[in-house]
């Protein structure tokens, strides 16, 4: 895929999940020529693992390092997680110089209405580079690239994929079921261990799977200190 340029100097954070669609988002703006600065992620109130996808801060530190990056984490529950975000936004871009934050979300409008909204308040710009793209097109694209996202979470019809890599058999399996491809309503998470830009892959020890009492599956990982 040809990407329209973007002027150079355009300096850029990543809300970063440590999942597919944010590095995928990432890789898009590095694509167009944009300078990545940071990486942003919001941690659960213990600070023991992050929000969305529920991993700990040392594989997302590791993925960070990768990249050759900082990453800044902010911790909040759900009342003062607005509040925590924005200054979080504004302390980073002030030390980096960003102009744009970068989100991983693909046509969720409420999404994006949030998004525009604290980045305003942090006087940044919201730049989604996956909105309303075909959902397997994204997919063929991170596989292409060599991108490797193992399934860390998933709804209860398809915790049997926790601990899978994406596949286009494993794309495959969770479109049958139902799932959104991309898992943007929330069907499944992921987090990568390789892509282009890693400097090395991020090695991975898979701990127990735990299933909320709603059904939903989590895979613990951490990151592994083998040699």
């Amino acid at each position: 895929m040809k990407y329209p340029e973007m002027h150079p100097s355009t300096r850029y954070l990543t809300s970063w999940s440590g999942g597919k669609d944010s590095a995928y988002a990432f890789w898009c703006a590095h694509q167009q020529g944009a300078m990545p600065v940071g990486l942003m992620n919001m941690l659960a109130e213990t600070g023991e693992r992050s929000r969305s996808h529920g991993l700990p801060p040392s594989v997302l530190q590791a993925q960070a390092a990768a990249l050759g990056l900082p990453i800044a984490f902010g911790q909040a529950g759900w009342s003062d997680y607005e509040q925590v975000w924005v200054a979080q936004a504004q302390s980073i871009a002030t030390s980096t110089r960003a102009t744009h934050v970068v989100f991983g979300d693909i046509d969720l409008e409420a999404h994006r209405e949030w998004e525009e909204h604290v980045c305003a308040q942090a006087a940044l710009h919201a730049w989604l580079p996956l909105w309303q793209r075909p959902r397997l097109t994204l997919l063929e694209e991170m596989l292409d690239i060599g991108m490797q996202a193992l399934i860390v979470s998933a709804r209860a019809d398809c915790i049997d994929l926790l601990g899978e890599t994406l596949s286009p058999a494993v794309i495959r399996s969770l479109t049958e079921r139902g799932a959104d491809a991309c898992g943007e309503n929330g069907e499944y998470h992921t987090c990568v261990t390789h892509m282009p830009n890693f400097s090395q892959a991020i090695k991975l020890v898979h701990g127990d799977k735990q299933i909320s009492p709603e059904g939903y599956g989590f895979l613990q990982v951490e990151l592994s200190t083998a040699v």
